[in-house]
């Protein structure tokens, strides 16, 4: 699609006053005729974005060239229109779908960058190690199974549905049914489980945890009982 074609799509789209908003952000030809593909609502992101018009090129080039998809345009686009926190983090997005990173977990994480405090890398780090996932929400959820330690382990926990304000953690299988986004915990607390559990004692390792006294439970303590389980004795069977 040529540049005047995409601008005629969009004038018969979008009406006059929208194109002319998109027309001052200064996009170039490919933004525009990926634009101009998009529904009405979706092409409004595209004027209401808080991203800066080079940001928005580097994404739509991502998109056409199949590195990111529809859907995770039309989400990272949505979510921009609210804020552009996540913005020096653009070029990292992208290197680490490169990498490998699945597109849809990558783009999904690059939306909760704008909201968490930890950058894109450090937000996707969390996620590959299985102690988080992304939501639809813009926000990591503990995983499930690390979830399920915290709350035998007395952490306090809170729960939130459809990106709603958060509650505490009334039941963890029902949070879990729902499929809400669970939090709680600092990260340290939360990713040396997540490590601890990936060991193979950790089944062993768990039971002597919960014999413990684990109110107000920290990594620094994860880390004692661990080391401590290590040395105590172990007891055999008798003949």
């Amino acid at each position: 699609m040529t540049r005047e074609e995409a601008i005629e799509s969009l004038a018969e789209n979008i009406g006059g006053q929208a194109l002319a908003a998109v027309l001052a952000k200064g996009y170039d030809d490919n933004t525009l005729s990926v634009i101009a593909e998009q529904n009405k609502t979706a092409a409004q992101y595209f004027v209401d974005t808080k991203l800066s018009a080079e940001s928005v090129n580097t994404i739509t080039k991502a998109y056409s060239e199949k590195i990111i998809d529809g859907a995770d345009l039309i989400h990272i686009m949505q979510y921009s229109t609210f804020r552009n926190g996540n913005e020096v983090d653009v070029q990292r997005f992208i290197q680490r779908i490169k990498c490998g990173m699945d597109h849809t977990t990558a783009s999904l994480v690059f939306v909760a960058d704008d909201y968490e405090p930890e950058r894109f890398d450090e937000l996707a780090d969390k996620v590959k190690c299985g102690a988080y996932f992304p939501t639809k929400y813009g926000t990591l959820s503990i995983s499930y199974e690390v979830a399920r330690v915290l709350s035998r382990l007395k952490v306090p926990l809170r729960a939130s549905r459809k990106g709603y304000i958060s509650s505490g953690v009334l039941n963890i299988e029902d949070n879990i049914k729902y499929g809400d986004c669970i939090r709680g915990g600092d990260s340290k607390l939360v990713l040396t489980v997540k490590k601890y559990m990936d060991k193979s004692d950790w089944d062993s390792f768990y039971s002597y945890l919960l014999s413990k006294d684990n109110d107000n439970i920290s990594a620094a303590d994860i880390e004692k009982h661990y080391s401590d389980y290590k040395s105590a004795p172990k007891r055999t069977k008798r003949r």
